[in-house]
């Protein structure tokens, strides 16, 4: 994978070299629940891990490079994008640290990031090998469930995102989504699956409109808040909002 190389904005390390505090970042990332530090500086210094520390607004990778190393972001956050003929940058996903990157992609018949990444702060990535990735899928049945689940994950957030770009407005795809939520879980008292921050990139708006536009439709008594989860209040006023 193609790799941006400018001197004032990364700083590379061998794999030798690798902090730390890299390993411990790791272990908070849903691809090694279950495993201590030691087991993981074991399975990426045998799987021959590289680190490589990224300056606010550096470009981590394009879209179209080839994708043959897996990218776990340790620390910081990553901003998955795609730009236009036009240089319009469409925010696909913010991506924060300590989580892993594309892994439904790693594996795929054409194995190409479909978006562009750009550091949104100071960010710390280690690198896996393709190859690396299966050997420690090998060793360490837990790795493989935590993978797959992941991309399993991945997709269905991505497919989400897709279904709600039918709606216009952010009333209309908290409506669409609470209902469709409110279905596959059987209950108008909804837990949450992804936090605001993820939800926000779900509908495409920032945080900060997706929590107005949430208060305000409490205030409306459209929705009840019950500490980080909702409850729908009436599904017949969320169901006419998706007709205006």
């Amino acid at each position: 994978m193609r790799l941006m190389q400018e001197s004032f904005c990364n700083i590379c390390y061998n794999m030798a070299e690798i902090p730390e505090r890299a390993y411990q970042d790791l272990a908070a990332s849903s691809l090694f629940a279950g495993f201590s530090v030691k087991d993981i500086r074991s399975l990426c210094q045998n799987a021959r891990c590289v680190f490589t520390a990224y300056h606010k607004d550096a470009l981590v990778a394009f879209r179209g490079d080839s994708y043959e190393r897996l990218l776990l972001l340790t620390r910081g956050t990553l901003i998955a994008e795609i730009i236009d003929e036009k240089g319009t940058s469409l925010k696909m996903e913010s991506l924060v640290g300590p989580t892993p990157v594309a892994t439904a992609v790693l594996f795929s018949s054409e194995a190409v990031l479909p978006v562009q990444l750009r550091a949104e702060t100071d960010a710390e990535v280690v690198t896996v090998s393709r190859q690396g990735v299966l050997d420690i899928c090998r060793r360490d049945e837990r790795f493989l469930r935590n993978y797959l689940k992941d991309a399993g994950d991945k997709i269905s957030f991505l497919a989400e995102k897709i279904r709600l770009l039918r709606f216009t407005t952010i009333r209309q795809k908290i409506a669409g989504y609470f209902l469709d939520l409110s279905n596959r879980q059987g209950s108008d008292h909804l837990q949450l699956p992804y936090s605001l921050e993820s939800l926000a990139d779900v509908f495409g708006v920032t945080r900060p409109a997706l929590s107005r536009c949430l208060a305000q439709m409490v205030d409306q008594k459209l929705l009840r808040r019950d500490g980080r989860d909702y409850s729908i209040v009436s599904r017949r006023d969320l169901k006419e909002l998706l007709e205006e």
